[in-house]
């Protein structure tokens, strides 16, 4: 009838459908872009605390519904520069990523450090783990291990391969570390 109240959760699986579906479309557009050539950066000084603050609202919700604690350690975070959309959306293609494979009630560090020229940005998580034959293919657009707790999360299979690239663009590097049932460790420089 109307007016019941499961119109609500009707209406919120709606609008949950509908955003996963505008990131997977943005995921795959921002990609197009990247492999013509197309996607320019526009580096100047930004606060990489600010960006890692926003980042970290922005998938907070993902984190309290499995009671996952996100902790920022982000002392040698001061003004950078670089491209402040790329950069922020590094940190949360990781920051999600980080999520989704962690267990309920885990946690997920996400640590600044500067040394010279070059400033390191780390997600550890005490996620499942990957295994060490799939890491090398993992940054790759598209590629995603195959196992039961992926499937239940599907995403596009882009986050890391744009992350690399937004890396790349800003002269830098990603790298994956991880150890089944421990956990994983991203690094972009």
């Amino acid at each position: 009838p109307l007016g019941d109240r499961r119109y609500h959760t009707y209406a919120a699986d709606i609008l949950d459908s509908g955003r996963h579906l505008l990131e997977l479309i943005n995921d795959v557009l921002d990609m197009a872009k990247v492999e013509a050539g197309k996607f320019k950066i526009y580096p100047k000084s930004m606060d990489m605390q600010e960006t890692i603050g926003q980042a970290i609202r922005l998938v907070s919700g993902r984190a309290e519904e499995k009671s996952i604690i996100i902790e920022a350690d982000i002392r040698d975070g001061g003004d950078i520069v670089g491209d402040a959309r790329a950069i922020k959306q590094i940190i949360i293609n990781l920051l999600t990523n980080a999520i989704k494979f962690t267990p309920d009630s885990g946690r997920v560090l996400i640590q600044v450090r500067s040394r010279f020229e070059d400033v390191s940005i780390q997600v550890i998580d005490t996620g499942i783990g990957i295994p060490s034959e799939h890491l090398p293919r993992l940054a790759r657009p598209f590629e995603q291990v195959e196992n039961e707790h992926a499937k239940a999360n599907q995403g596009s299979g882009l986050g890391l391969a744009l992350s690399r690239s937004f890396a790349e663009m800003h002269g830098g590097t990603l790298s994956i570390s991880s150890e089944l049932g421990v956990g994983t460790m991203v690094t972009v420089t």
